[in-house]
């Protein structure tokens, strides 16, 4: 298991990767827990009442972190499977 507590990516709108393990038979990744899940379960969840505010507040959120992977972090990375079931979404503010 390779662990990577230092991570170089520091923002408030990406997850924190804690580390991976490439074992041959059960590859992962550890990232910091995201107690509300991913956006499309809750773009899915009828009782989940999203409002456009919210639309707004997320679409912001998400622009900032891909503003700070394109351009802000020392080594610029490009995510190219953005879609909502790779977002994460915190119902507690992150510390």
């Amino acid at each position: 298991m390779i662990l990577n507590e230092n991570s170089e990516l520091r923002h408030k709108n990406i997850i924190l990767f804690k580390g991976a393990c490439t074992s041959a038979q059960n590859p992962c990744i550890v990232m910091e827990y995201a107690d509300g899940g991913s956006l499309s379960s809750k773009i899915k969840d009828k009782s989940f009442q999203i409002s456009p505010e919210l639309i707004v507040n997320w679409a912001k959120q998400i622009a900032s972190g891909m503003e700070y992977l394109h351009f802000g972090s020392r080594k610029q990375i490009i995510h190219r499977d953005l879609k909502s079931g790779n977002i994460l979404v915190f119902f507690f503010k992150k510390k």
